[in-house]
């Protein structure tokens, strides 16, 4: 009854969060809207033992700070989204045994830092749900990624996941994704349907 309660909890969070509209400023071209992350997740260490590799898909608004033509160093950012892990099989006491998938549902805030014209770096954190075996989990987490914008669009990078829930050790996933911005929502729309 608590991890159901938690878990809409977050995702009313990561709703409204989403759902907020600020001001923007008349940036002509180089306004990005949103942008859509996937990638491909390694976990790293005690997680490595029991999954393999995992899938992310993420969401972050990119504004005028996203590309070669970003025009600001140092900018606030969001981003929401999930990472699937899919479990490896392994020999127990002679018996075969195969740990389930783990999907890890985030909503983060933080700074965007772009300290050259074509690459910059993130450092987000904030709330998390684990699913294991059907369980609902809270959790915390944090990302640090680079990314290096190959056209005013599209970036290319690596990163870190770090993902903490009470009474479990630190899992840790490094990752490495490509990232579609796109002018407007409508654009996305229409991207998306072709």
């Amino acid at each position: 009854m608590i991890k159901n309660k938690l878990l809409l909890i977050t995702v009313l969070l990561i709703t409204s969060v989403f759902a907020q509209q600020g001001e923007r400023k008349k940036t002509g071209t180089k306004e990005k809207d949103i942008s859509i992350s996937a990638g491909i997740n390694l976990p790293i260490g005690n997680f490595s033992t029991s999954h393999l590799i995992g899938i992310a898909i993420d969401c972050a608004p990119t504004r005028h700070w996203f590309g070669i033509t970003n025009q600001k160093k140092i900018a606030f950012t969001y981003n929401g989204g999930f990472a699937y892990y899919f479990g490896k099989k392994e020999m127990v006491s002679g018996y075969s045994y195969k740990y389930r998938g783990y999907t890890f549902l985030y909503g983060f805030g933080g700074v965007l830092y772009n300290p050259v014209k074509n690459a910059g770096i993130s450092l987000t954190a904030g709330p998390a749900v684990g699913i294991y075996n059907g369980d609902f989990q809270f959790n915390l987490g944090t990302k640090l990624e680079a990314s290096y914008y190959i056209s005013t669009n599209i970036a290319i990078g690596p990163g870190i996941t770090l993902m903490k829930e009470s009474g479990a050790d630190l899992l840790l996933a490094a990752s490495l994704k490509g990232t579609w911005a796109f002018k407007n929502k409508k654009a996305l729309v229409k991207g998306l349907r072709k």
